[in-house]
């Protein structure tokens, strides 16, 4: 039970690296610092410490995730038609100190989109109207996460590491969308590649006349 707690924190901590220029630093030193405790607590076997850090760790997790909704939200009202919501978003950065948008990777419960902010224009295919492999996949003992699930499709924002494997090794490629036998848009070397398919195989499945 404690080891899957500590795992699923450790994927939200690998999703708050992918957003770091937008959480507070200080914010994402207390998370840090706790799950360390945590960890620590598990080791010695003190369950009860181990409780009472899950509760102070609860609000900062809250906190964080409300950053990353509004991060979706702001997409929401300059993307989205009515009646659409993001369900997997991966947010393209450049800059190192100062970082810039440069291009959002999204699906919704409609289609797959990508929003180039630099050349002002989308790319998108209907979910509908479209087959979606996965290409190049393999595992890294270590590397940044790529992509994260707002939890819409799991009833709120707390399932944003949903679909993430639990081992400590990462599942890594593309995934393709393809119309005609020809790919029309590829999301590459994201995190979790089978997961994201397997949410976009649902919602095909859900919209299925």
């Amino acid at each position: 039970m404690g080891e899957d707690v500590i795992t699923k924190l450790d994927d939200f901590r690998e999703i708050i690296k992918q957003y770091k220029d937008l959480i507070p630093d200080e914010l994402e030193e207390k998370y840090r610092k706790i799950l360390r405790r945590m960890v620590e607590a598990k080791k010695r076997g003190d369950n009860k410490k181990f409780e009472v850090l899950i509760t102070e760790i609860q609000p900062v997790v809250m906190e964080i995730s409300k950053i990353l909704q509004k991060i979706v939200e702001e997409v929401k009202s300059k993307d989205l038609v009515e009646g659409e919501n993001i369900l997997w978003f991966n947010r393209v950065t450049k800059g190192i100190f100062k970082k810039r948008l440069v291009q959002l990777w999204a699906i919704t419960n409609k289609r797959a989109f990508i929003r180039d902010y630099e050349k002002d224009l989308v790319v998108a295919v209907p979910l509908n109207a479209c087959e979606v492999v996965v290409m190049n996949q393999h595992r890294k003992s270590k590397g940044t996460h790529v992509g994260s699930f707002t939890g819409y499709a799991y009833g709120g924002f707390g399932g944003v590491a949903a679909g993430v494997s639990s081992s400590r090794s990462q599942s890594y490629g593309d995934l393709c969308f393809i119309q005609n036998g020809q790919i029309v848009l590829r999301f590459p070397e994201i995190s979790d590649p089978q997961g994201v398919k397997n949410l976009v195989k649902t919602i095909q499945k859900q919209t299925a006349i």
